[in-house]
């Protein structure tokens, strides 16, 4: 069976931003979401990099059933 996943890219979007997206895709019935987890921006100019377990505590409080994770292998990313 096929998945599709949401990825909210901290490098792209603030956090408030990220959860309105990710609110957005729970709605348009996406399987999962993924959170990019890097400590600063890959480019200067993307000039976003907000802390993904902070994220993922405004997304869990936002969202209704889309599982949460982040793309950084963990005792909490599914295998």
């Amino acid at each position: 069976m096929v998945r599709i996943g949401y990825t909210m890219m901290t490098e792209q979007a603030g956090p408030r931003e990220l959860v309105d997206h990710l609110v957005a895709a729970e709605r348009a019935a996406f399987d999962f979401s993924v959170i990019s987890d890097h400590s600063f921006p890959r480019l200067e100019a993307q000039g976003h990099a907000p802390y993904a377990w902070s994220v993922l505590g405004a997304a869990a409080q936002a969202t209704t059933r889309i599982p949460l994770t982040t793309d950084r292998p963990s005792a909490t990313t599914p295998r």
